[in-house]
């Protein structure tokens, strides 16, 4: 049962439904004048509107005081930012939010930060708050999604090894030159690896074997030896014979092995995130199925939470 005292906080901080925001004095230090008409345009775009990639703070009137918005995108490093603005902020009624997401582990950092300050969280009609914005949102005390805003989610990624991945897969050289780079006693468990032994043992009958699993990938590579060499007209079996071929075979093992210690680290990594979201979500009272809610939601078209959702997973506390 909420409290009477919950209640009448919540009263006293809510912005009046539809009320455009106002700026609350001069800037100061960290904060930033609040754009006029400021819209959602300034929390989208990968920018917060003055040109800036991390997340911008600003203080707004509310009913009986000031409320601190933090507005825009979600950058590495932006908790400290965060802490500093709040700080220099002074009292606040309530924490305004509207971001399009950014930095996972600064969002549930400053959710952390949120929470410790006992502050409310609030999104005002037509604000949007996604992704990594919700973990800042769910720090609130007392947390109010007003008619008109949204409260958007989609499937966690790993942000640590997504890139990296995506990388491995467009740039093939880069694979090999990378994983190398961050193993520094070299290929860790490459001596262990069925293929590369195969390889550097028996190459004339791996090369068949290779040829048979990846026909389309020795073809291609044969296409470009003969067009390098028209004087050549070799078969498969005798192009397997060369340099070439075995450099290409030998470059290819490799860097199948080294995009799956990716997936590996990858795997390990999203397993680790989801327990630290778990933690987040025990700690600050919510319901442990959010993490069904956008398991299956793609990241480029997260989905807005219905007001049922939103009281379903205790992500509002309020009526």
């Amino acid at each position: 049962m909420r409290s009477a005292f919950a209640l009448f906080l919540l009263g006293a901080c809510l912005l009046p439904y539809g009320a455009p925001l106002r700026a609350a004095g001069e800037p100061n230090g960290p904060l930033v004048q609040l754009p006029q008409n400021f819209s959602q345009q300034q929390c989208f775009g990968g920018k917060s509107g003055n040109g800036k990639d991390d997340m911008q703070f600003s203080l707004v009137d509310v009913p009986h005081g000031k409320a601190f918005l933090a507005w825009g995108e979600i950058a590495s490093g932006d908790t400290a930012r965060f802490s500093d603005a709040l700080d220099a902020a002074g009292p606040v009624q309530a924490i305004l939010l509207c971001s399009n997401g950014g930095s996972l582990e600064d969002g549930i950092d400053i959710g952390y930060l949120v929470r410790e300050h006992k502050l409310a969280t609030q999104l005002p009609p037509g604000f949007v708050c996604i992704s990594a914005c919700n973990f800042i949102f769910m720090g609130g005390v007392i947390r109010t999604v007003e008619p008109g805003a949204k409260f958007m989610v989609h499937m966690f990624e790993s942000q640590a090894m997504q890139g990296k991945l995506e990388s491995d897969t467009a740039r093939q050289d880069w694979t090999i030159g990378y994983y190398a780079l961050t193993h520094p006693d070299g290929m860790v468990g490459l001596e262990h690896d069925s293929d590369f032994l195969n390889l550097v043992t028996n190459y004339p009958q791996f090369s068949v074997a290779f040829t048979e699993a990846h026909m389309d990938l020795v073809q291609a590579d044969l296409q470009r030896y003969q067009e390098a060499h028209p004087q050549v007209k070799e078969s498969i079996q005798d192009f397997l014979k060369t340099d070439v071929a075995r450099a290409d075979i030998t470059s290819a093992v490799l860097r199948n092995f080294a995009i799956e210690e990716d997936i590996k680290a990858i795997e390990q990594d999203s397993a680790q995130t989801a327990a630290q979201i778990a933690e987040f979500l025990v700690k600050m009272e919510l319901s442990l199925h959010f993490l069904t809610a956008f398991s299956n939601i793609p990241n480029d078209a997260p989905r807005a939470l219905t007001p049922a959702e939103l009281a379903e997973y205790n992500i509002t506390n309020t009526q």
